[in-house]
């Protein structure tokens, strides 16, 4: 009978334990964010953008709000996910998957892939987002550093 308590007791702990796992695998990305000088070496990344996030999307804010782009977190697709002012709608799709506490984006303009990003965040909280294009033919990675604030 004590085997079966302590079994019971166990299994309940290891239960407990993924359940907080995975109820921390998924952070919050919302905030205001700055590009870290030097932690790139490419241009044309973004210094400075905003992120709201909720239960349900995670919005990226660029040019003091006339860029946005809505991600669906539950790994539905989004579609015509880029406003751009004075453009309207532009590009096609995005979807986003999880692996642990990094998040994935995936953006498409029809069937071709246009870019990937992996999303984490450090343990110092910096939020580092490695980027992969093909536009042009040849994939092309980035990774960039920004701090909160």
């Amino acid at each position: 009978m004590k085997r079966v308590v302590g079994l019971a007791i166990a299994v309940a702990a290891v239960v407990a334990g993924v359940a907080t796992a995975a109820s921390q695998a998924k952070p919050s990305f919302a905030g205001k964010w700055t590009l870290v000088p030097g932690s790139t070496a490419v241009t044309g990344v973004d210094l400075l953008f905003a992120v709201v996030q909720d239960d349900k999307t995670l919005t990226v804010v660029r040019n003091n709000g006339t860029h946005k782009r809505v991600f669906n977190l539950d790994g539905s697709e989004a579609k015509d996910a880029i406003t751009a002012e004075p453009w309207g709608s532009v590009g096609d799709s995005s979807t986003v998957a999880w692996d642990g506490a990094k998040m994935i984006l995936t953006m498409r303009e029809g069937r071709r892939l246009v870019m990937t990003q992996t999303w984490s965040l450090d343990a110092t909280g910096n939020l580092i987002i490695e980027s992969t294009s093909n536009v042009g033919g040849t994939p092309s990675t980035t990774k960039a550093t920004y701090k909160k604030g």
